[in-house]
């Protein structure tokens, strides 16, 4: 099942622009590789979106997806060029 994902997804990276801006890649890329790992993105309640790296610091910076089972934070997800 990961191989089937991971030959599609690298199938769609031969079709993307190279100059893809980030929300792009997201959309194109890491959330379809979250759905295919399990993880549904449109779930806010499993999968944050720009969630703040340090929950407690509002300074602190945010990244692309964070996401929880049974409301812990079990993986971080950014995205980068």
């Amino acid at each position: 099942m990961l191989q089937e994902l991971i030959t599609k997804l690298e199938k769609k990276l031969d079709e993307l622009p190279k100059d893809l801006e980030e929300r792009n890649t997201e959309a194109w890329l890491v959330e379809p590789f979250l759905n295919g790992l399990g993880y549904n993105v449109r779930n806010h309640e499993l999968v944050h979106p720009q969630y703040l790296a340090d929950p407690y610091d509002r300074n602190a910076g945010k990244v692309d997806y964070a996401i929880l089972k049974e409301e812990r934070l079990i993986i971080f997800v950014e995205e980068k060029d």
